[in-house]
């Protein structure tokens, strides 16, 4: 699917073809004539006739248009002070931290959200830049920073293409498993109840049979639909239409139906990227209070790209919100939230591309390693501190590491964060 306006886009797709391996080629007609075998001229008319007469007129008052074709354009309405994310105090914030965390999503942000392959179930493999894992490391090779890549992936997948780096947390399956540093996997949420799995599946069959390119996939705890190698148009539309067919299927189950970029999931409720950030940030937090010494969280990174980012957005802004509400003589921690790409969201900033947040974490790295340089620049973020018009908070002893910690129950763990593991 190319831009047919785009004279690079058609050159592109016409060099891609005229390139393409004879197995590919096999590959997609093979795809292309089972589809053509189960969707005939008759049932198409039949389903767009369907479709037609359940359309209804949308109210477009207060509303924007934003977007191009079906399947971007929406109406949406977005904030006059949703603004760029403001790295400058990122740094500052980043620099005075005893603590700090980062959130980052994987698809869309370390990485383009193309991943570039005609159908991923063929390749059996995501690739992250080397770059980006060379800044992942350094990241996490500071004691005081915590990272964790949150994904919608498999296990298997997300370990792959991250295992190499040491010290850095994973979530899967938007947080049905999840593994701190380099201990064991663990459940968010143990026992969880799949038997709703087959009469999800056998809706989503039905859309897989008459969407050219979409397919299945089984994970651990959920079901999903992936569309992002149909038609994105004819795609977002079923997408829709399918998300609104599970509801009625499953209503009464423990089950939640998300639409992602380029998917439709099933999966069940209490499951989710805010609740795993949320306990992600908890752990780090109390095992930072009962540290020797002492060493409060004060920095807590997220960035992502996709709605289902949002809740941890949303998640994160409410916990800080809470901790303020209560109040107490400890200072609560700075939380910057940053989607990718401008568009509607929980985030309070936005980045522009995947590219500007492998820059950014480049940048925190670079600050973290010269904190142990005695004589680091004089310019070393002094001047961004005098710009932004106040004091940073007193710099930690660099030799100090976080202790072993006793063992404590955590909500719905058994494991306590070690932040030396």
């Amino acid at each position: 699917v190319m831009n047919p306006f785009s004279t690079e886009a058609v050159m592109g797709a016409l060099e891609t073809a005229l390139e393409m391996p004879p197995a590919e080629k096999e590959a997609r007609a093979r795809k292309d004539l089972a589809h053509i075998r189960a969707n005939t001229a008759e049932d198409w008319a039949r389903r767009f006739l369907t479709d037609l007469k359940s359309m209804q007129r949308k109210k477009e008052d207060h509303w924007m248009a934003v977007g191009f074709g079906l399947a971007s354009f929406r109406m949406v309405g977005m904030g006059a002070d949703f603004k760029p994310l403001d790295t400058q105090q990122v740094l500052l914030s980043y620099r005075a931290a005893a603590q700090r965390v980062v959130l980052l999503d994987w698809g869309g942000t370390l990485t383009p959200a193309d991943t570039g392959f005609y159908d991923v179930r063929e390749e059996g493999k995501y690739e992250v830049p080397s770059s980006v894992l060379t800044t992942l490391r350094q990241l996490c090779a500071d004691p005081h920073t915590h990272v964790m890549v949150i994904s919608g992936l498999g296990r298997d997948t997300v370990d792959a293409a991250f295992g190499s780096v040491p010290g850095l947390s994973l979530a899967v399956e938007h947080g049905f498993h999840y593994r701190i540093k380099s201990g064991p996997w663990q459940q968010l949420l143990p026992g969880v109840n799949t038997s709703w799995r087959e009469a999800a599946e056998a809706v989503m069959a039905v859309y897989t049979t008459r969407t050219l390119g979409a397919y299945m996939q089984k994970k651990g705890s959920s079901m999903s639909w992936n569309f992002s190698s149909a038609d994105p148009e004819f795609g977002a539309l079923q997408a829709r239409e399918l998300q609104y067919q599970l509801q009625a299927a499953l209503e009464g189950a423990p089950v939640v139906v998300r639409v992602g970029k380029g998917y439709v999931e099933a999966c069940p409720k209490g499951i989710d990227k805010g609740v795993m950030a949320e306990r992600f940030v908890g752990l780090v937090a109390d095992a930072a209070r009962r540290g020797r010494p002492a060493e409060p969280l004060q920095f807590v990174l997220c960035v992502g790209d996709d709605s289902s980012d949002e809740l941890m957005f949303a998640a994160l802004q409410k916990r800080k919100d809470a901790a303020a509400g209560r109040g107490g003589a400890a200072p609560g921690h700075d939380l910057f939230t940053a989607t990718v790409g401008r568009k509607p969201s929980d985030a309070s900033a936005y980045l522009a591309d995947h590219a500007d947040v492998v820059e950014l974490l480049g940048m925190l790295s670079g600050v973290g390693s010269s904190r142990s340089k005695r004589f680091a620049s004089a310019g070393d973020l002094q001047s961004l501190a005098a710009a932004a018009g106040g004091a940073a908070r007193p710099q930690q002893d660099e030799n100090s590491r976080p202790p072993p910690l006793r063992e404590q129950p955590v909500r719905r763990s058994s494991q306590s964060y070690n932040p030396g593991a």
